[in-house]
């Protein structure tokens, strides 16, 4: 296993790394040369001109809607679903229907108790 050595990391190094003794702090920094890829455009006009190309080229390369396909992952999907079972579904839609009709009661009560509370103010 090969020894890490801190304080003299070798020259070549293109690591970002924090300065960890006084040395280092002073020492002056090494410049790493960066490439670029010939792709890239270098004036403002020809990179605009590139992204242009690219969203044209991925505008084309959309691909059309297709029914049976769609129809075909929409099944897939559907046998996905964990479906409840019948007395599952009947005991959660009386819960749910009660709990609308007790909802629907108290706002009834409420809006008469105002109703009631208004015609003895004015």
């Amino acid at each position: 296993m090969a020894k890490n050595n801190r304080k003299n990391p070798p020259k070549d190094s293109r690591v970002d790394s924090q300065p960890t003794s006084k040395e280092q702090l002073n020492s002056p920094k090494q410049e790493i040369p960066v490439t670029t890829d010939s792709n890239i455009a270098k004036s403002p006009g020809s990179t605009i001109q590139a992204e242009s190309k690219k969203s044209v080229e991925l505008k084309d390369s959309t691909p059309k809607f297709n029914l049976p396909g769609f129809l075909k992952e929409v099944n897939v999907e559907l046998s996905k679903v964990a479906w409840p079972s019948r007395q599952q579904l009947i005991s959660e839609s009386l819960a749910v229907l009660l709990m609308v009709i007790v909802a629907a009661v108290l706002v009834y009560l409420v809006d008469s108790l105002f109703g009631w509370a208004a015609s003895q103010v004015f």
